[in-house]
């Protein structure tokens, strides 16, 4: 099954453009700042962080390497989360939901979220489609609202 899941993942990211994955919009603040209204709005459509990866400091501790801040946050549901499980029980490849924040200047920064609705039809099962959907509406107001 997990074979069948990739395969079906690789097939069809071929088409998709990055843009059409992930929705973006520039911030300004801090990191602070900026990570903590992240926070504030996910917990508003109960949604809240369960990993993070501060990608630029792994790089500059394994290769010291400098590179602007590359934060990736995973963010869940839990009933969401669940209830997609209970239809394909592979599917935490792809969870939890990400949110990247990039620096891009001095207190700016580019927010990206995951389009669920995109990234779940690429698996070509119908079941998850309802789940997705929420899921996206949800990340979607939160996002806006940032």
């Amino acid at each position: 099954m997990l074979a069948e899941l990739l395969l079906l993942y690789k097939m069809n990211f071929k088409d998709k453009k990055m843009e059409n994955l992930a929705y973006n919009k520039t911030v300004q603040g801090s990191f602070e700042e900026v990570f903590s209204k992240i926070e504030s709005e996910l917990a508003k459509v109960n949604f809240g962080i369960v990993t993070q990866v501060a990608l630029h400091e792994k790089v500059k501790a394994k290769l010291n390497k400098d590179m602007p801040i590359y934060q990736i946050i995973g963010v869940c549901n839990p009933k969401h989360a669940y209830a997609a499980v209970q239809i394909e029980e592979n599917i935490g490849l792809f969870l939890p939901c990400k949110v990247l924040i990039k620096e891009k200047g001095e207190n700016t920064f580019e927010v990206l979220v995951m389009n669920t609705k995109e990234l779940m039809g690429m698996l070509n099962n119908e079941k998850l489609s309802p789940i997705a959907e929420e899921v996206n509406v949800a990340l979607k107001s939160f996002f806006d609202a940032l």
